[in-house]
């Protein structure tokens, strides 16, 4: 996408360390609101949203002390992971695209065709994907994390 900006040279190094700074800066300003209203960290790594790896809910429940409180602040957890997910996936096929187009990527001229939404490209994102969710480390890591698969919804009774 680089190539689309004028100045390019410099207008995207910058963009991304201002992006990297204010990203950085908003997040540990919810670090901070977070803790802030976390009374008591054991209860709430112990209940039962807490043990399945979901605190967060625990803790906006305990903030509003209501359930429409808390789930509509989920909601706008899901609705933004959601929206985050789309951009990541059509910045991912367009890499993939853009790399293919210049003869970088095995196959080019299979992935580099455009048909309506990039079929291609978006097939080969969740090919990479699937098998790289099956090799696991044994040793619990980010990795592992970020891999899982995801538990089912969780109630706050």
């Amino acid at each position: 996408m680089a190539e689309e900006v004028r100045n390019a040279d410099v207008t995207v190094p910058w963009s991304m360390l201002v992006t990297t700074l204010l990203n950085g800066a908003f997040g540990f300003g919810i670090v901070i609101a977070v803790l802030y209203v976390t009374i008591d960290i054991t209860s709430v790594l112990q209940s039962p949203t807490g043990a399945l790896g979901y605190p967060y809910m625990q803790i906006f429940y305990d903030a509003t002390g209501s359930k429409g409180g808390a789930t509509a602040m989920i909601s706008i957890l899901i609705v933004m992971s959601v929206c985050g997910t789309i951009a990541s996936l059509a910045t991912a096929s367009r890499l993939i695209w853009a790399f293919a187009r210049d003869r970088g990527l095995p196959f080019w001229r299979q992935v580099s065709k455009v048909s309506g939404l990039l079929l291609r490209t978006l097939s080969l994102i969740g090919l990479v994907n699937r098998h790289t969710h099956r090799f696991k480390p044994a040793a619990p890591s980010p990795f592992t994390l970020f891999s899982s698969p995801p538990s089912p919804p969780v109630s706050l009774d």
